[in-house]
């Protein structure tokens, strides 16, 4: 408490107070005014007039829970994550809903420069490259491989295998000669998203000069995901998202209380969620519990916190980078975000095309609405919206910076 000041004597208050009314509800005592303040939750007083501190053990936790994001101790967790060649080095951040907030001014600046030394992320990048979600491609899928039994429609919304292979080469091809080159060429951090066939693909790409250069690699990679994406791959001992697992005891436990709201949104069924497992790689991750009031989960913290990430960057050129598509339009709210804070944003046509663009946006909504029929007609349901917005702007009557 001398040496971490008013916050780290607080948290001490805090501490004392749970670890008291823990006690004496487990042993039934009511003793005079000690029993009832620590039933309470109220921390003893200082000479200075300590105020009362939270009075249930709800809010004591997310007082603790603040705390500990004030200082970091202990939040992040080194993972050896299993791999072809043996392991590789990645940092883990679990955050409960309480924690998952960035504070304005100096001292949460200080607090998030803590937070970018503890994952290993440079707090003064030049550059930072967002990779939107980009999904229902192949790797998003094959996490979610019985999803086509019950809705046969929901697969990668492409007319032939040929047409899928070609579209995830192509999505190789933009990392390795568009995305990769730019994250080498100065101190870069990159973010990326979980289910997002962008992230995949550049972790794959970028692996092997992640292993020759280590250290001296001039981008960083992180990931922002939720935690009850990986919950029923992290079960399977074999997994990468076990080896996350085994290094954060917060998520651990929280196995009862994931088990009950996935089944409350998902069914019972287990094999209607989500297969993720976490990528192979060299990155940080924020993993985020979503648990909300203890009663639903709702992913929306992620996007939020995200956005709030990269405010902390003010005066860094940010490129935004999507393909595919998401959920009924979900990434909305995040392109706005970035046309508001005047960021690049890069729509990007998946699909192979003609080799010469549209002379209008008409004729481009004519190609659309082709493929579309023949999506439709082989029972596919078109999913990749990022295809359309990317190709009406390859339209020559629109304006280079729409």
């Amino acid at each position: 408490a001398n040496q971490g000041g008013p916050a780290a004597k607080h948290l001490l208050h805090v501490v004392y107070a749970h670890r008291e009314s823990c006690r004496m509800a487990s042993h039934g005592a009511e003793d005079g005014e000690q029993a009832s303040a620590a039933a309470s939750g109220q921390a003893p007083q200082d000479d200075g007039g300590q105020a009362q501190q939270p009075t249930n053990s709800t809010d004591l936790q997310k007082e603790i829970d603040k705390m500990r994001m004030q200082t970091m101790h202990k939040l992040v967790a080194r993972v050896d994550a299993p791999a072809e060649t043996g392991t590789l080095p990645c940092k883990l951040l679990y955050l409960t809903n309480t924690q998952a907030t960035l504070e304005s001014g100096t001292e949460g600046k200080l607090r998030f420069k803590r937070m970018c030394e503890e994952l290993e992320l440079p707090s003064d990048p030049k550059l930072i490259i967002r990779l939107m979600p980009s999904m229902h491609g192949t790797y998003h899928w094959e996490s979610n491989p019985y999803w086509r039994g019950r809705f046969p429609s929901k697969r990668t919304p492409e007319v032939s295998f040929a047409d899928e292979d070609r579209t995830e080469h192509q999505l190789m091809l933009l990392v390795k000669e568009v995305i990769l080159p730019l994250a080498m060429s100065t101190q870069v951090v990159i973010t990326g998203t979980d289910q997002c066939g962008l992230t995949i693909a550049f972790l794959k790409v970028s692996l092997a000069y992640q292993n020759q250069l280590r250290e001296k690699c001039p981008f960083r990679m992180i990931i922002f995901a939720s935690a009850h994406s990986y919950e029923f791959k992290a079960r399977n001992r074999l997994t990468v998202a076990r080896a996350f697992r085994d290094q954060c005891q917060p998520w651990r436990d929280r196995e009862e209380k994931f088990e009950e709201l996935m089944a409350k949104k998902l069914g019972a069924d287990k094999a209607f969620w989500p297969m993720l497992d976490m990528p192979v790689g060299r990155y940080s991750m924020i993993l985020f519990e979503c648990i909300v009031d203890e009663k639903k989960l709702d992913d929306g913290i992620v996007t939020n916190f995200q956005n709030d990430f990269l405010a902390m960057f003010p005066g860094v050129p940010t490129t935004s980078l999507m393909t595919f598509g998401t959920n009924k339009f979900s990434i909305m709210p995040m392109v706005a975000d970035q046309i508001m804070r005047g960021s690049n944003l890069l729509l990007i046509d998946s699909r192979k095309r003609k080799d010469t663009p549209p002379d209008d946006i008409e004729t481009a909504r004519d190609e659309l609405k082709e493929l579309s029929k023949m999506l439709h007609n082989a029972k596919f349901q078109d999913a990749k919206y990022s295809n359309l917005l990317g190709r009406e702007n390859e339209t020559s009557k629109i304006p280079a910076n729409a």
